[in-house]
C-alpha cells in the first residue's frame, strides 16, 4: 500500500522544525538588502504591495476530549529521574488552576498527595478517573462542602512556641495613648490602664435658671462658694471685682466652677484738715482756724472740677505712724466715698483747708479684701445674690453681688477638691517667620486634688495628647495605624489651628482650677497666646475663665498679658516655686527632675524635632516624651508641696493666691502689713507712682554730653540741633563752652522709661 504525500502536507508537518530554525544570515544584511530592492523597484515605477505576515497563535485551540488526553499524558510522564516521589511529579494542572476555591483544593490536597506517594513507591502510575475540566469545576462549585472539624491546637508544639514568643515580647514604654481621630464618630482604642475612669472629669449639667443656695448663719438663703482667684480691670470696669472659685451642686454631688461679680465698690479717701487756712498760691498761713465743715465745703467745690457728681462723707478718727511729716499720730479725718466710675483724685492734691489726701490710688480689689477682712482663699457667703443676665465668664455658675457689704467670710470649713491640669508642649521654629509653632501638646488631669492634704497617688486620673505637624513636614503614612496598634489616646490635628482649637475645647470641658507648667509664664503661655492670635482661633479667652474679646498686648513686662489672660485659673510655674523652696544649680526641668525626683529626663533640642517626623516610631517617641514632661512637672509640684504651702502663705498674708504662686514676696509682705494696720485703724500711705518717681529721677540726675565738633560751624548741624532741642524740652539748663573743638552740655536725655547717657566722640 503506497501512500502519496502532497508537498503542501509534507511542508506543513515535516518542515515545521526547519521552518522555526533561525537562519545563519544576519538580520541587518537581510533587512538592508530587501530595503534596497524595494527602493530600486520604486524608482523603476513598480508598485510595492504591503504583505501581511501570518501571525502565529500563542494558544493552541483544542476540544475538550483532546485537552483531557493532554492532561493524562502529563500526569503519566515521570520526567524527573530518581526523584523517588519527593514532590517533582507533574499533576497536569495549568497555571490558572491555582485560583480554584481554597476549600476544594485543601480537601483534595491530602488525598492526592497520599495516592501519588503510594503510586511512586509501588511503581504504579496514577490514573485520572475524572478529567479536571472547566465544566466539572462549575459543577463542583455547587456541591455541598463537608463540615469542618474542630482542630486541637494544644498538641501543636510549633504553634505553641510561636504563641509563647509573642506573649513574652517586652511591651514598649509608649502604651499610654488612645487614638482620637478628628471626627467624633471615629473613636478608636480604649483608655489607659492606670486612669481612674470612675473619678475622671465628667461634664456636669447645671440649671442656669436658679442659684444653688444654702442656709446661712442668720437663717437666710445665701450663695456659698470657695474663692480661689480674683480679677479687676481698673480702666474698663472700675469698681468691679470678679471672684472665681468652686460651688457645691447638690443634684450632681460635686463641686463646679463659679464666678461672682461684685459691683459698686466705692473709692474711699481721707482728707487731713489743716489747723489754719493757707493761701495755696503764696503758701501764707492765716489766723483762721479750720473746721470739718470747711473741708467739706472746699471738697464740694472741687468735686465739680473733677466731675464727681455724687459723694458721701463722714468724720472718722484714724491713726498714722509713717514718714510723712506734719501728720499727727492720731486725729480726725474727713472720709469721702463716691463711685469708682467717677475719676480719681491726684495724690498730691492740696487745699486751703486740708494738707494731705490718703487713698487716692487704692485699687478696688485691695479695698474689697481689706474692708471685708478676706485673707486668701476661703468660703464666702453672698447675701441676696442675683442671676447674671448676660454670661460674663466660662464658669458653670454665675452670681451677682450689688455691694461689697453683702460678702461675708465663713470660717472653719475645709477647702473643696480642685481640678489640676499639667501641660507640656513642643515647638519648632518657622524658618520664614522665625516664630515658634506648636507641634505637640500633652496634659495630665486630676479632678479631685486636695490642697490641704497630701498629694494623691498617682497625681493624675486622665490625660490627653494632641499632635500637629510643621508646615514643611508631613505625617508618616502609617502614623494612624501605628497609634492604633499602640492603643494610644492621641488627637491627630492636621494644622496648628486645629491643635489649638482642640486644646481650648478641652480647657473649657475640663475647666481646670490650676494650670501647672515649667517656665509657663516665660514661654508656654506667651507662645500659646501668640499662636492663638496668629491662627485666629475663636474664643481665645477659654484659656482663662473670663469672657473677653480683645487679647491683652503681649510682650510686656512681668508677664502682665499672661496673668491677665489666665484670670480665674491659678497658674503654677514649678520653676518659680522651686526657686523659692529649694536650692539648685539650675532650675531647668532636666535638673529639677534629677534633684527632686531622682529621674533622668530625655531632652530634645528644638532644631531636631522635625527629624522625628521621618517615621511613625520616632513620632510616637516624641509624643511619649511630651507626655513624660507633663508627668514630671506634675510630680515635681506634688513633691515640693507647692499648692499646700502657697495656700498657707496666702491665708497668712491675705493677698491673692495667684500672686503668691508667682513668687511676689514684696506683695505678700505688703498685704500682711495692710491687714494688720487696717485692723488697728491705721491710715497707710499711698503707693508711689512709677511715672512720678521716674520724673523726679530725671530732675535730680544730670549727665554730660560730649560733642566733638570738626569746627564751630558744626553746631548748626541737624543732629546737634536735635540733641540740644531734647535738652531744652526736658526743662533742664545746659551750658555751652566752646573751645574751638568741643562743647560740653550738662543735661539729661530721657526717652520713655530709660535715662540714657550719650557720649559722642565722632566727627559730625
Amino acid at each position: 500500500c503506497h501512500v502519496h504525500v502532497s508537498p503542501s502536507e509534507d511542508g506543513g508537518d515535516a518542515c515545521g522544525l526547519a521552518r522555526s530554525r533561525s537562519r545563519r544570515e544576519k538580520r541587518e544584511k537581510v533587512g538592508r538588502k530587501s530595503a534596497l530592492e524595494q527602493l530600486k523597484k520604486a524608482k523603476m515605477g513598480e508598485k510595492v504591495k504591503y504583505e501581511v505576515e501570518e501571525v502565529t497563535s500563542v494558544y493552541e485551540e483544542v476540544d475538550e476530549e483532546q485537552y483531557s488526553k493532554m492532561v493524562r499524558e502529563r500526569q503519566e510522564d515521570d520526567w524527573i529521574v530518581d526523584d523517588d516521589g519527593i514532590g517533582y511529579l507533574e499533576d497536569g494542572r495549568e497555571i490558572f488552576d491555582d485560583d480554584l476555591d481554597d476549600d476544594v483544593v485543601e480537601s483534595n490536597k491530602g488525598k492526592a498527595a497520599a495516592k501519588r506517594a503510594e503510586s511512586k513507591k509501588s511503581g504504579r502510575k496514577p490514573v485520572v478517573a475524572k478529567p479536571n475540566t472547566i465544566k466539572s469545576l462549575f459543577m463542583n462549585s455547587n456541591a455541598k462542602r463537608p463540615a469542618e472539624k474542630d482542630v486541637d491546637l494544644s498538641k501543636d508544639d510549633l504553634l505553641g512556641d510561636i504563641l509563647q514568643d509573642l506573649r513574652s515580647e517586652v511591651a514598649l514604654r509608649f502604651s499610654i495613648f488612645i487614638l482620637l481621630s478628628l471626627s467624633r464618630s471615629c473613636r478608636i482604642g480604649s483608655s489607659w490602664g492606670q486612669e481612674d475612669e470612675d473619678r475622671a472629669p465628667v461634664e456636669i449639667q447645671v440649671d442656669a435658671s436658679q442659684l444653688p443656695l444654702v442656709e446661712g448663719a442668720d437663717g437666710e438663703q445665701v450663695f456659698r462658694f470657695y474663692w480661689l482667684d480674683a480679677f479687676e480691670d481698673q480702666y474698663t470696669q472700675p469698681g468691679v471685682v470678679y471672684l472665681f472659685g468652686k460651688v457645691w451642686i447638690e443634684s450632681a454631688k460635686s463641686h463646679v466652677s463659679c464666678c461672682v461679680c461684685v459691683k459698686n465698690i466705692e473709692r474711699t479717701m481721707y482728707f487731713l484738715p489743716r489747723e489754719y487756712r493757707v493761701n495755696p498760691k503764696t503758701g501764707e498761713v492765716s489766723d483762721t482756724p479750720v473746721g470739718m465743715m470747711d473741708v467739706y465745703s472746699e471738697f464740694n467745690g472741687l468735686s465739680e472740677k473733677f466731675k464727681i457728681m455724687k459723694f458721701k462723707s463722714k468724720k472718722v478718727e484714724k491713726n498714722y505712724a509713717f514718714e510723712i511729716p506734719d501728720v499727727p499720730s492720731q486725729c480726725e479725718y474727713l472720709e469721702i466715698r463716691y463711685s469708682a466710675t467717677f475719676p480719681g483724685l491726684p495724690s498730691d492734691l492740696r487745699g486751703e483747708t486740708f494738707s494731705h489726701v490718703f487713698g487716692t490710688n487704692t485699687s478696688s480689689l485691695e479695698h474689697f479684701l481689706l474692708s471685708r477682712k478676706i485673707k486668701g482663699p476661703c468660703w464666702l457667703d453672698i447675701k441676696t445674690p442675683q442671676l447674671i443676665g448676660q454670661p460674663v465668664s466660662w464658669c458653670k455658675v454665675e452670681a451677682l453681688a450689688l455691694s461689697s457689704d453683702l460678702v461675708t467670710v465663713v470660717k472653719d470649713l475645709p477647702p473643696p477638691p480642685i481640678t489640676v491640669m499639667s501641660i507640656s508642649l513642643k515647638t519648632v521654629q518657622n524658618p520664614k517667620t522665625h516664630h515658634n509653632e506648636i507641634v505637640s501638646l500633652a496634659a495630665l488631669v486630676h479632678c479631685c486634688f486636695n490642697m490641704n492634704k497630701a498629694p494623691p497617688q498617682p497625681p493624675y486620673q486622665t490625660h490627653f495628647c494632641v499632635v500637629s505637624k510643621p508646615a514643611d513636614c508631613i505625617f508618616p503614612y502609617d502614623f494612624k495605624e501605628a497609634v492604633k496598634k499602640k492603643n494610644g489616646k492621641v488627637e491627630i490635628a492636621g494644622t496648628e489651628r486645629a491643635l489649638l482649637g482642640f486644646f481650648l475645647a478641652k480647657m473649657h470641658k475640663i475647666d481646670p482650677d490650676v494650670l501647672v507648667g515649667h517656665d509657663i509664664f516665660g514661654f508656654d503661655l506667651e507662645v500659646l497666646l501668640q499662636r492663638i492670635n496668629v491662627c485666629k482661633v475663636p474664643h481665645w479667652s477659654k484659656i482663662g475663665r473670663l469672657r473677653r474679646v480683645n487679647m491683652p498686648k503681649l510682650g510686656g513686662r512681668s508677664a502682665f498679658a499672661e496673668k491677665n489672660a489666665t484670670c480665674g485659673r491659678l497658674v503654677c510655674d514649678v520653676e518659680i516655686s522651686a526657686k523659692e523652696l529649694i536650692r539648685c544649680k539650675s532650675y531647668h526641668l532636666t535638673e529639677l527632675a534629677a534633684q527632686v525626683l531622682k529621674t533622668e529626663r530625655v531632652a530634645i533640642p528644638q532644631e531636631e524635632i522635625k527629624n522625628f517626623y521621618s517615621d511613625s516610631p520616632h513620632l510616637l517617641y516624641l509624643l511619649e516624651l511630651t507626655w513624660t514632661d507633663a508627668k514630671l512637672i506634675l510630680q515635681i509640684m506634688c513633691e515640693l508641696n507647692v499648692l499646700p504651702l502657697a495656700l498657707q502663705i496666702t491665708n497668712i498674708a491675705g493677698n491673692v493666691m495667684s500672686r503668691t504662686l508667682m513668687g511676689g514676696r514684696s506683695e505678700r509682705n505688703e498685704f500682711l502689713l495692710l491687714h494688720a494696720f487696717h485692723e488697728k485703724n491705721y491710715i497707710v500711705p499711698d503707693k508711689p507712682s512709677f511715672k512720678k518717681a521716674q520724673l523726679e529721677m530725671v530732675k535730680t540726675h544730670k549727665f554730660l554730653f560730649f560733642l566733638r565738633l570738626a569746627n564751630p560751624v558744626s553746631i548748626n548741624y541737624p543732629g546737634v540741633q536735635h540733641l540740644l532741642h531734647h535738652c531744652t524740652e526736658g526743662g533742664l539748663q545746659h551750658t555751652k563752652e566752646e573751645s574751638g573743638v568741643s562743647i560740653v552740655c550738662p543735661c539729661v536725655y530721657c526717652r520713655g522709661s530709660k535715662i540714657l547717657k550719650y557720649s559722642f566722640s565722632q566727627k559730625l
